[in-house]
């Protein structure tokens, strides 16, 4: 109940941001959700074809409903995920699953060198739906895994969730590295000119 009226409070921003869309715009979109998620409404779920593995896990199907479409819109996130493959791929074919007390989070790799994507999914009122779906910084599996106890239920490859944390990380590490770098220099630089005056 809680869900509902959180999702009843937040229709009449969604509904103003929509209306703010072209209508082409947001036809178009739709009609990139039904297909993408191979639908023959607009309404209709989408329930993601879950990996061998993981179907024993989950009691019922899980469902994206249409809903997501508008909290992409609204919070201009569309144009970020570039399409909406991305969201099926990741319940369809993830390459890690952590439950917590919260719910579960789907993780899908990807090539940016800070983040992950996620589609986070929740019991709501005996239904498990996907409540978001976008990208997310690496520490969003660290606190879901040490912060909140959360359970490895689904690995792609043994030892992946390990490999995917290092390669963010060290990725970092090298940006700090750079940063330091460049602070040195403008430091010096600027120690340089002061000296010279």
């Amino acid at each position: 109940m809680e869900y509902q009226q959180k999702m009843i409070n937040n229709k009449g921003e969604r509904i103003k941001k929509i209306e703010q869309m072209k209508f082409e715009d947001f036809q178009k979109l739709q009609e990139e959700w039904m297909k993408t998620f191979e639908l023959d409404d607009i309404d209709q779920d989408f329930i993601p074809e879950l990996p061998q593995k993981l179907r024993g896990y989950f009691k019922q199907d899980i469902h994206l409903k249409i809903g997501s479409l508008y909290k992409l819109i609204t919070r201009d996130r569309v144009e970020s995920i570039g399409n909406f493959g991305l969201i099926k791929k990741t319940p369809e074919n993830p390459d890690i699953v952590i439950k917590d007390d919260r719910g579960f989070l789907f993780v899908k790799n990807t090539s940016r060198e800070r983040a992950i994507f996620a589609s986070v999914t929740k019991n709501i009122d005996d239904e498990m739906i996907v409540t978001s779906n976008y990208f997310k910084r690496i520490s969003i599996l660290i606190n879901t895994m040490f912060d909140r106890q959360g359970e490895l239920i689904y690995e792609k490859q043994k030892g992946l969730l390990i490999d995917i944390i290092e390669q963010k990380i060290n990725y970092e590490i090298e940006s700090l590295r750079l940063l330091k770098q460049k602070l040195k220099t403008r430091q010096n630089s600027m120690e340089n000119n002061g000296r010279s005056r």
